[in-house]
């Protein structure tokens, strides 16, 4: 695996990194899903406990990908990714790739 992953390698339309961009979404909601679940809604752990299996798929499916340069594998980033705002946006910075899968994870996962 590549030492040291980073969004950054990648250009925006790399499936590469979109699929660390999707990593970091599920990521990034199992963490505040699991803090809710901890602090006074137990009833969410279930919840976390699928979120961890879709994780676990992801990173599976990441690093099976090849970084391009004929020698390491990708990995995942572990960048942080805002929750959606009151108007179900999201950090727009990582470009349209990031876009799309901040949306569909809404519909997959569900709000927080």
């Amino acid at each position: 695996m590549r030492e040291n992953p980073r969004l950054e390698d990648y250009p925006d339309d790399s499936p590469v990194r979109a699929k660390m961009l999707e990593f970091n979404v599920r990521h990034c909601e199992m963490l505040r899903t699991r803090h809710c679940a901890l602090n006074g809604e137990p009833t969410k752990l279930d919840s976390v406990v699928s979120q961890m299996m879709d994780i676990r798929a992801t990173a599976g499916e990441l690093m099976l990908m090849p970084t391009g340069d004929g020698v390491t594998i990708a990995g995942p980033s572990f960048d942080y990714v805002a929750a959606p705002g009151a108007d179900g946006s999201r950090r727009r910075s990582f470009g349209s790739a990031y876009a799309r899968m901040a949306h569909t994870s809404l519909k997959v996962m569900g709000p927080s």
